[in-house]
């Protein structure tokens, strides 16, 4: 914000992060980390302070309901709303998380929630450095 001349006000744009956010590798909401404000506060308050934003703000970015003072700060949230694209690790994986996010967007129907989907994989060929690949020949 403060490197590009942006408000907090004007508010967040997902296309401001420049990498994308893979929601989860665990489709439990135990593998979310989550923070209470008072942990927030000591490793971020500094840079809260810096851009010029309030504890709530800072904490409504990490919240579902951002205006809820007992749910925690969630980085999973927080990557969700920040980031320019969501990607789950697999197709299946991506119709999980996007039923487990949708509470982010009760607008949409689970198929339009912004979260996508890409395939791990390694091609061999091309991931092993020649000498290794040679070496099993």
């Amino acid at each position: 914000m403060k490197d590009d001349g942006m408000s907090f006000d004007g508010g967040p744009a997902r296309s401001g992060t420049a990498h994308p956010c893979s929601p989860t590798h665990t489709p439990v909401p135990a593998g979310h980390d989550r923070f209470d404000r008072n942990l927030i506060e000591e490793h971020l308050g500094p840079l809260r302070d810096e851009l010029g934003i309030s504890t709530e703000q800072l904490m409504g970015l990490g919240r579902v309901e951002p205006q809820n003072e007992y749910e925690t700060f969630c980085m999973t949230v927080l990557g969700l709303k920040l980031s320019r694209r969501a990607n789950a690790v697999s197709n299946l994986h991506g119709h999980i998380t996007r039923r487990m996010w949708a509470h982010l967007w009760p607008w949409r129907v689970e198929e339009e929630i912004p979260i996508g989907h890409i395939t791990n994989g390694v091609h061999i060929q091309s991931w092993l450095a020649w000498q290794a690949d040679a070496a099993t020949l």
